[in-house]
């Protein structure tokens, strides 16, 4: 081998070995790329999980803050609804017992005025009404009394005996009696009607004081 085959292949080796080193050198650098970019890569992941898990956490917390607050709120609407319904299943007990005792009233009223009309103070409340009027009136005067059909022989003799003119009118539904004194512009009136709407309230108090004195 002559000198300058020698250069030639000493040049060549050391090419291949620039070559190589460079190939190494580039093989190194992509592999620190690749490591670098996956550590950066698991520190983006790591972070988005972590920003995850808090506002995981952070809606986790609302919303158990909304569901207590739901649910105070509708134990409040319950409690209220509660009250309500006993308040107004109080007051229909109070409405139905109120029922109950004016039933009672008007049937005990009926019983009294059913054997009222059959009493002798039934004549005797005829008498002292056809007196009253006779005490304001002249005698002399005609007097029309209207009456019921079934008190008319009852009014005849008592009236008779108090005034000289009198005119029966049977025209009458309510028992009881209207005196109407001649040409006079007013009406005396002793129905049965007049006198319980005049006494009611007094019978019913009467009535509750003793059907219900224990309450």
């Amino acid at each position: 081998m002559n000198a300058m085959e020698g250069r030639d292949s000493m040049g060549s080796e050391s090419k291949g070995s620039a070559n190589q080193s460079q190939a190494q050198a580039a093989l190194s650098l992509k592999e620190e790329i690749l490591k670098a970019a996956k550590e950066e890569a698991q520190q983006i992941l790591q972070a988005v999980e972590r920003e995850e898990k808090e506002e995981l956490s952070k809606l986790h917390t609302k919303l158990k803050n909304i569901e207590k607050a739901e649910l105070a709120k509708y134990k409040e609407e319950l409690a209220e609804k509660e009250k309500e319904a006993i308040a107004r299943a109080r007051l229909e007990g109070k409405r139905a017992i109120a029922e109950k005792k004016e039933e009672l009233f008007r049937q005990a009223l009926n019983d009294a005025v059913e054997a009222f009309l059959k009493s002798e103070d039934y004549k005797e409340y005829i008498k002292r009404a056809l007196d009253n009027v006779k005490g304001k009136e002249t005698s002399e005067k005609s007097i029309t009394i209207v009456c019921n059909k079934a008190d008319k022989k009852l009014i005849k003799s008592l009236a008779n005996n108090i005034f000289k003119k009198v005119h029966i009118k049977t025209e009458l539904d309510d028992r009881g009696i209207k005196i109407k004194p001649e040409r006079a512009s007013y009406v005396y009136d002793y129905t049965l009607k007049t006198l319980l709407s005049n006494k009611e309230d007094e019978l019913r108090k009467l009535f509750y004081s003793k059907a219900f004195e224990n309450e």
